[in-house]
């Protein structure tokens, strides 16, 4: 319903209100036809009526991205649902932690209970955050340049630093050792 009387009020509107009484969709699909048969160029009247159907479809229906899931909010690519659910555990044994404060044995047994998920939650997120860097470093079209860059940044090729020059007394360079 509220996609038609959008359909409608836009039709009546890009006619600028004219013949109003129309009868609803049948009406305007009746004064469509006409428009086109009366039409010299059948692309202008469907290209009018295609942005209309456009208008009248963003206005009733909510878009929603499908991609879109519980984790997209998140502006890392690295980010996975697992990654959500440790948080949601981690934030949890964390309340129960800090409201606890008149039993000083429970309050320590409930530390227990969340340092343990907190540093699996950390390690989780290291572990995502290295795997997605080492496959968008292999995935590149240039793999032996992005391979080694990715080799020097994860610490695994280690070279030697190049030898500077020095600056002697009477202000030249040295050349070698």
């Amino acid at each position: 319903m509220k996609f038609e009387s959008s359909l409608i009020q836009i039709m009546e509107q890009r006619e600028n209100g004219v013949n109003k009484e129309r009868g609803g969709i049948e009406g305007q699909d009746e004064h469509l036809s006409q428009k086109v048969a009366a039409a010299p160029c059948m692309e202008t009247v469907i290209e009018e009526f295609q942005e209309a159907l456009e208008t009248a479809c963003r206005i009733s229906f909510r878009i929603k991205n499908i991609s879109q899931k519980a984790t997209s909010n998140k502006s890392v690519p690295w980010w996975t649902q697992n990654l959500t659910i440790l948080r949601k555990k981690v934030n949890a044994q964390r309340g129960k932690f800090q409201r606890t404060e008149d039993n000083d044995d429970l309050r320590d047994h409930r530390k227990e209970q969340y340092v343990a998920p907190k540093a699996e939650y950390a390690a989780a997120i290291r572990k995502e955050r290295y795997t997605s860097w080492k496959e968008c470093c292999t995935m590149t079209s240039i793999n032996d340049q992005w391979s080694g860059i990715y080799r020097i940044l994860a610490g695994r090729d280690k070279r030697a630093a190049p030898q500077s020059t020095l600056k002697q007394k009477d202000g030249t360079l040295t050349t070698n050792l």
